[in-house]
């Protein structure tokens, strides 16, 4: 099942995660980038591997979902 957290609840640090962008939808494979360069609320999502970078107007987040278990 897959729960969408409010993003008041951080995510954890150096997780790969999938985000709720208010300019972008859904964006999947992101990691939490907290206190960047120790400048308070300077807080933001990179992509892991692609994607647009110094996502900051997040609203939600999730663990990603798990991969299909059998084969077809």
């Amino acid at each position: 099942m897959m729960v969408w957290f409010d993003i008041k609840n951080n995510p954890p640090p150096d997780q790969v995660i999938d985000i709720w962008s208010v300019e972008h939808g859904r964006l999947t494979n992101y990691i939490y980038r907290r206190n960047y360069m120790d400048i308070p609320d300077n807080n933001f999502f990179d992509p892991f591997v692609s994607g647009p970078c110094r996502i900051r107007d997040t609203t939600h987040w999730m663990f990603p979902p798990k991969p299909p278990t059998e084969r077809v």
